[in-house]
């Protein structure tokens, strides 16, 4: 039992700090910036034009640029790949859409219980805790080269129970 917790620990650590790391950091940075763009976007459209009462509607815009800004630069700084096939391209969208989606029920909820004078605040948290789950969907799954989620082989495991 020792020999399996050892493997997993040093698996878990290979996966978190080697492979992880830089391109985790990467995709904060590159991310972030896309979040910044939304915030923007969101901030002006909702001050200027809209009215606070109407945030949402400038956060579904605001996503609209953000889908865009992340997709062009995921491919060409954080995920790169030679060619993303048509049906991941699909899915990409398909999946930042419904997170899109989730992002502006989760907040309209929460601007209910904090009022519509914090929906910035509400807005940055949400975006932050959706992007963690969006970070794996995307490595294990839409630019990796594999078609499982999340391709890590357990086959070391049961070796060390032999």
């Amino acid at each position: 039992m020792g020999k399996k917790v050892k493997l997993i620990t040093e698996r878990l650590k290979l996966l978190i700090y080697s492979h992880l790391g830089t391109q985790y950091l990467k995709y904060n940075l590159i991310g972030g910036l896309g979040v910044v763009l939304n915030l923007a976007i969101t901030l002006a459209l909702t001050e200027l034009l809209f009215g606070r009462q109407n945030y949402l509607y400038a956060f579904v815009i605001g996503n609209i640029f953000n889908i865009a800004y992340n997709y062009a630069a995921f491919i060409r700084y954080i995920f790169p790949v030679q060619s993303l096939k048509d049906h991941k391209k699909a899915i990409f969208i398909s999946y930042s859409i419904i997170i899109a989606l989730a992002q502006v029920a989760l907040s309209k909820v929460l601007v209910s219980f904090t009022g519509v004078d914090l929906y910035l605040p509400v807005l940055v948290l949400v975006i932050g805790v959706l992007s963690v789950i969006s970070f794996f969907f995307f490595k294990g799954y839409i630019f990796s080269g594999n078609e499982k989620i999340f391709n890590i082989s357990l086959s070391a495991y049961y070796e060390a129970d032999s």
